[in-house]
Parts: C-alpha cells; sequence; structure tokens
C-alpha cells in the first residue's frame, strides 16, 4: 500500500524507492526556478510531499516508492501562470516511472509566460483654434503625456503635455497654415499605442 512508499525503512525488497526528478521550463525551453509542485498519492491515505524548481528548473522529490501518483503545480514564479493540469504518475517496482503513460526522462513541465495586458488607448487630444496666422498651436491631453501634432505640409513635431493637461507646439518655419487645411493631434502611448487623431480646420482672421 502506499502509506509507507515514502518511508525507506518500509521498503521491502524488488520496491525499492525510485528518484522522482523533472524539469519545468518555458515555451523557448528555459528552465523556469521557483514553481511549485505537488506528489501525492491516489489511495485514501492522501498523503503528498512538496518540491519548489531550482535555478536550473529542476523540482526533485527524492527518493519515491513504487505506487501510483498525481503531480500537480500548485504555485508559479511571479511572471508565470499556473500550470492547472494533473498528471499520473506510476512508479514501478522495476525503477521505471512513467508520467501520463510516457518515461519520466522525457516529461517537462511547460510553464506559460503572463501575458501583459493590452494598455488602453489614450482619448483623443483637444485642439484649440488654429488660424493662418498662429505660430503655435495649443491644445489640452492627458498630463505628461506625449502628442505628435501634423500641420498641412506632412511637417510633424512631438511635445509634452504639461503635469496640468496643457500643450504647445511651434509651428515650423516655412509651414503654411492656408485656409481650410488641417492640424492635426495624436497621444503617443508606450510608443505602441496610440490616440484617435483629433483635426482642426485653420480659419482664417
Amino acid at each position: 500500500m502506499f502509506c509507507n512508499l515514502f518511508s525507506l525503512g518500509g521498503a521491502r525488497q524488488g520496491s525499492a524507492p525510485v528518484n522522482v526528478s523533472f524539469r519545468a521550463i518555458d515555451a523557448d525551453d528555459c528552465p523556469v526556478c521557483g514553481a511549485v509542485y505537488r506528489l501525492k498519492c491516489t489511495c485514501a491515505c492522501g498523503k503528498y510531499i512538496h518540491t519548489i524548481t531550482d535555478r536550473n528548473g529542476c523540482a526533485n522529490f527524492g527518493a519515491v516508492c513504487p505506487g501510483n501518483y498525481e503531480l500537480e503545480q500548485i504555485a508559479a514564479p511571479f511572471g508565470f501562470v499556473r500550470n492547472d493540469r494533473i498528471h499520473p504518475v506510476e512508479v514501478q517496482r522495476g525503477g521505471c516511472v512513467k508520467v501520463g503513460g510516457m518515461p519520466l526522462r522525457i516529461f517537462n513541465s511547460i510553464n506559460e509566460k503572463v501575458l501583459p495586458e493590452a494598455p488602453e488607448a489614450p482619448e483623443a487630444p483637444e485642439i484649440a483654434a488654429v488660424y493662418t496666422d498662429s505660430l503655435t498651436i495649443t491644445g489640452m491631453a492627458e498630463p505628461c503625456c506625449r502628442v505628435e501634432v501634423t500641420f498641412p505640409d506632412g511637417a510633424c513635431c512631438c511635445v509634452t503635455a504639461h503635469r496640468n493637461g496643457a500643450w504647445c507646439a511651434d509651428v515650423p518655419c516655412g509651414t503654411d497654415l492656408a485656409e481650410g487645411t488641417q492640424v492635426c493631434a495624436t497621444i503617443l502611448f508606450d510608443c505602441k499605442v496610440r490616440s484617435e487623431t483629433a483635426c482642426v480646420d485653420v480659419l482664417a482672421r
């Protein structure tokens, strides 16, 4: 029976304990350190032992006597998702160990990394009225964010909004703010996410 399987003194001839160990890796085959696993008896006694992976990703339960077990990951290190799959483990009297019917030597526990949440796109900035003789473009946006301003001739510049949300961009030298053309502004977030683009028509004085 399983109740004395972790007791070396209780091992009988032909049922010597077998070392049970495997690797925890990520999708890139890199070792995962700090993952916690449990090896639990499938019989009524319910005994179990825990182990934690080392810097090489090795999970070692030490000497385990023959019997049937369940292997489960109960905690994942920071940045990884816990693998909630339960693997049946069979430790045979001849020293062979199988996990889900496969030899233990080819078994690896795959740990998936936590996917970062995509940041929400900020609201489009506000642009104050622009006139044909304007020297600066002003508006409001999220405090301290980057604002990209695009002029009618395709020229653009980036400015940083102040702590109160106000921003100001100089009109580039040589840029013609003709009546009816447009000046646009977009908030840049994390170099990947952009807000919707706000545009205003250039007005005549």
